[in-house]
């Protein structure tokens, strides 16, 4: 199969039988057929574009039906109808399928095969031949079969842009697209589309009034603000291909109830799917590593979440205000999540499984709902505000591997009413049982200081025993501790006088208050 050259065309595409969505591409102006030695077979063809050349359409179908030797002891048929002006002249012996050709391009009023010549009455599939001379205009597109399928096999309207490679297509915009139920082509002018464009769907920030997307296997990207706003859209399937969804590709997608994962996603944007407030549910894909900053905040309806063992990452505030989430079990390979479930009102149980050695900085602050808390052992960290305002908390169990308890991290926890410092503690941040109903409480030995208001207004408590190793005790340390009547002391009364103590550090504790020192004089 022949047709003639288009200038600055880098390749021609070949459809066989009607596959425009996986077309054979080469450079050359031609097309063997030998390979197809019976029945009948279409190919449409097309030119690829470079540059600013834009890619043509694929041409009418030209059909073909290889024909069966008469003479087969003949090297070549002289009934084949690929000569049949001169058939004492065989223009070419050796290659008996050449006659497949469709002869001069330039020449289209002329069939040059008329089709078998034992049916002369079938002349209507060698009529089109020369057609091929332009595959980028097809003449008669309309009147084509399935053949003639485009390759814009998806919604129509839909924008498509060129890649900077110039062998895949980015969906640009829903364009001039009116039908609600999308599809996104696969392909496009021959080319994979491979990625959906920042605000593809979004316009000004408003959506367009989508209530279903099909997303093709071969897109790898879905980009920024992607389907942002599109407050009609209630499910999408993220294909195998994606690995990465980008920062606010879903946000305020607010009927969006069911959002399933390529297993391959290793990366949740910020804001990915924020104030998606009709999703239930979620199950991470297991090669998810990071989740970014705000990624499900506001998502109120969202009631559990599965996280896989490979996660290292929860960004800031990823589950903030998720108000109906009751419990999530968190894995080992956890490395930080700041304020990951900030604001988490119905939050009842959570379990960090062993493995992870730091909680973050407000993971569970305002979790007001909290009553159960499993820490792993090899917990080492508890971060500034990490359980700041968890009124419900009644008690905790800390690890024996515990040496740091930061800044707040308990405070205004007001239920709080048990708690047992391991042994191996060295640090207790500012205000770090402040505000709790700790009714008394034994400081280990390796703590050196007592920092500023660290059990400030802790009503219910009575006593406290301090050890020798403490050197300070900082301003307000026991301010507003109004039961509070005994320090026990573990060292000398001199070792007592010589702890440097700030200002008003037990201004109003129980009038009874004294100090009893138990060391050795």
């Amino acid at each position: 199969l022949r047709w003639d050259a288009v200038d600055n065309a880098i390749a021609y595409a070949v459809a066989v039988n009607g596959n425009t969505d996986a077309p054979t591409y080469d450079t050359a102006t031609m097309y063997g057929l030998s390979a197809f030695k019976s029945g009948v077979h279409t190919f449409a063809v097309r030119s690829v574009g470079g540059g600013n050349f834009k890619s043509s359409e694929f041409s009418e179908p030209y059909s073909y039906e290889p024909s069966a030797p008469t003479e087969p002891t003949e090297p070549i048929d002289p009934t084949e109808p690929q000569q049949p002006g001169e058939p004492s002249e065989p223009t070419e012996p050796t290659e008996p399928n050449e006659p497949q050709q469709p002869g001069d391009p330039a020449e289209p009023a002329e069939p040059q095969q008329p089709g078998e010549p034992t049916e002369p009455n079938e002349p209507t599939e060698p009529q089109q031949p020369g057609e091929s001379s332009e595959p980028q205009q097809p003449t008669e597109p309309g009147e084509s079969s399935e053949p003639q399928q485009p390759t814009e096999t998806g919604t129509a309207g839909l924008e498509y842009e060129l890649n900077a490679d110039e062998a895949s297509y980015t969906l640009k915009s829903y364009g001039t697209a009116t039908d609600t139920d999308v599809v996104i082509a696969p392909y496009y002018n021959g080319l994979p589309v491979t990625a959906i464009g920042e605000q593809a769907f979004c316009e000004s920030y408003k959506g367009y009034p989508i209530t279903s997307v099909v997303i093709p296997d071969g897109v790898t990207t879905i980009g920024e603000m992607a389907f942002y706003s599109c407050t009609a859209l209630t499910s999408v399937v993220i294909p195998d291909g994606v690995t990465t969804i980008n920062g606010n590709a879903f946000m305020y997608c607010t009927a969006l109830t069911s959002v399933t994962l390529s297993d391959r996603v290793t990366t949740i944007g910020n804001s990915a799917f924020m104030y998606c407030t009709a999703l239930t549910s979620v199950k991470l894909p297991d090669d998810l590593t990071t989740i970014g900053g705000r990624a499900f905040k506001s998502c109120t309806a969202l009631t559990s979440v599965m996280f896989p063992d490979g996660l290292t990452t929860i960004g800031y505030r990823a589950f903030e205000n998720c108000v109906a989430l009751t419990s999530v079990t968190l894995p080992g390979s956890l490395i930080t999540f700041e304020s990951a479930f900030y604001d988490c009102t119905a939050l009842e149980s959570v379990d960090i499984l062993d493995g992870v050695t730091s909680i973050s900085v407000s993971a569970f602050a305002f979790c007001a709902a909290l009553t159960s808390v499993k820490l792993p052992d090899d917990l080492t960290t508890i971060g500034v505000r990490a359980f700041n305002g968890c009124f419900a908390l009644t008690s905790i169990t800390l690890p024996d591997d515990l040496t740091t308890i930061g800044d707040q991290a308990f405070w205004g926890c007001n239920s709080l009413a048990s708690v047992k410092l391991p042994d191996g503690l060295t640090t207790i941040g500012d205000t770090a049982f402040a505000g709790t109903a700790l009714a008394s409480i034994d400081i280990p030995d390796g703590v050196t200081s007592i920092d500023e208001e660290t059990f400030r207004n802790c009503t219910a408590l009575t006593r406290i025993e301090i050890p020798d190793s403490i050197t300070s005790i900082g301003v307000w340390a026991f301010y507003d501790c109004a039961a509070l009547a005994e320090i026990v002391f573990l060292g000398t009364q001199e070792e007592w006088d010589a702890i440097e103590k700030g200002s008003e550090w037990n201004k109003n504790v129980h009038e009874n208050f004294h100090i009893t020192c138990l060391g050795e004089e």
